[in-house]
């Protein structure tokens, strides 16, 4: 990108018949029978060449009468130039792709994380546990079954809307999930984080807000005894779509940091 940079720039101050000659050039060096196609593009690439050569080079061209040998040195000339900076371009380009930008304190899991995680799992399995000892007979577990594969599809679909919305609008400003959403854009940023937190770390954001709820519905249950359908499908709801973070997470990584039950899901759910 440097080089491109540099070379629009150095072309604002030379003259245009420097490029035009590099074309004339390298098409009345192609054979008659070469495709118009591949003409046009063997030029155009000589004439961007030529356009991010060092303006000495092209000054030489210039005082030679742009002819065609003199045309040629300049893309000659060119190409070596970029060869010889390629190497240490790539090289910061790589070394930049995967900069740590989290340190490993920020990307392990502190013991708030591993309460807020734990209380909310904690409440979504006693609230789970509501619905499964009401159950009675095959019918109201057919019942809870149903409710229990809609938990999952509409976990499924609603997590992706959600991530959807929040990476496209609002900001850590945003009142309630604010967090949520500088979280979800700063993965767009720095993609490969997400692979390196632990568990908790990664998974606290999205079930903190997930507490308050979980606790005012076990208790209103309790006293108002709910449907055991409504508390199988409202804790599995819940865990998955908060749980979508980590299976984000996977999709990232390799298999072979993957546990195998992870993997298994995976192969089977593509077929």
């Amino acid at each position: 990108m440097r080089s491109c940079f540099a070379g629009r720039t150095a072309f604002q101050h030379t003259h245009n018949f420097h490029r035009r000659a590099v074309v004339q050039a390298t098409l009345a060096e192609l054979k008659p029978s070469t495709s118009t196609q591949c003409r046009r593009r063997t030029a155009l690439t000589a004439s961007s060449a030529a356009v991010s050569a060092p303006e000495s080079v092209r000054e030489e061209t210039a005082s030679s009468g742009a002819s065609k040998e003199a045309a040629f040195a300049v893309l000659e000339r060119a190409v070596s130039v970029s060869d010889a900076e390629q190497p240490s371009t790539a090289s910061t380009a790589s070394s930049s792709k995967r900069e740590t930008l989290e340190s490993p304190e920020q990307l392990a899991s502190t013991p708030e994380h591993r309460t807020l995680v734990g209380s909310a799992i904690l409440l979504l399995a006693a609230i789970g546990g509501q619905g499964v000892s009401g159950i009675h007979g095959p019918h109201q577990a057919a019942v809870a079954f149903a409710a229990v594969s809609a938990a999952y599809v509409l976990a499924d679909f609603g997590t992706g809307v959600y991530h959807w919305s929040v990476d496209n609008y609002g900001s850590g400003a945003t009142p309630i999930v604010g967090e949520q959403i500088a979280a979800f854009q700063g993965h767009h940023q720095r993609p490969w984080t997400i692979t390196q937190r632990q568990f908790a770390n990664n998974l606290h954001k999205v079930f903190k807000p997930s507490i308050p709820f979980s606790l005012a519905w076990l208790v209103a249950s309790s006293a108002l005894h709910f449907a055991p359908v409504a508390n199988c499908f409202i804790s599995v709801f819940v865990f998955l779509v908060c749980m979508s973070q980590q299976f984000h997470a996977w999709g990232h990584m390799k298999k072979s940091e993957l546990p195998a039950a992870v993997v298994s899901l995976q192969v089977h759910s593509c077929h």
